[in-house]
């Protein structure tokens, strides 16, 4: 949710900006709404979010606003789904931003727009999986029954991470720490 709310920042901040250049009526609320309803709504609202502007800028005194309002958001989302979002993004799900990079390509070239946004929330979902079900400890048949204060006992600071059969003998001279 952060990060939809800095990008959301981040597109009314520049839109409002590109707004007033070229003069459009209503500039800041129309702002606003673009990077309200793009960051917020699923899916389609990036699509939403730019219909207002682009139709008050038609329908104003120089047509020619409403066009560049278009141009203006075709260019804003590229931009932002290549680069401002997937470094964000990146940061609050805590993946690598080259990572999150190619992951945002693959979405857009697999799903389109709304491939693009889900592709780091995906891609962090699938590196924790792979994080909890990638490692594999497999325990020694002969240490099975024994706890955790007998293992480091027998094993040595070396190697403190076996488990020790209940009522086994003391450790041997070999499995002894050779520096005590």
């Amino acid at each position: 949710m952060g990060a939809r709310v800095i990008l959301a920042t981040i597109n009314s901040a520049t839109t409002a900006a590109v707004f007033y250049a070229i003069h459009m009526p209503y500039w800041l609320p129309l702002a606003l709404w673009t990077g309200i309803v793009a960051q917020f709504v699923p899916t389609i609202g990036t699509y939403i979010s730019i219909v207002l502007p682009v139709l008050v800028g038609l329908v104003s005194d120089n047509p020619w606003i409403g066009v560049i309002a278009l141009a203006w958001a075709v260019l804003y989302q590229q931009v932002e789904n290549l680069t401002i979002e997937p470094r964000i993004s990146a940061r609050a799900v805590n993946v690598n931003p080259a990572v999150s990079f190619g992951a945002v390509l693959l979405g857009a070239a697999l799903f389109g727009v709304a491939g693009a946004f889900l592709a780091v929330p995906v891609a962090a979902m699938l590196l924790a999986l792979l994080d909890i079900y990638g490692k594999r400890f497999d325990l020694l048949p002969e240490l099975e029954h024994a706890t955790p204060v007998e293992a480091t006992e027998e094993r040595g600071p070396a190697k403190r991470r076996g488990w020790r059969r209940k009522g086994a003998a003391t450790p041997a001279a070999e499995d002894a720490d050779p520096q005590a």
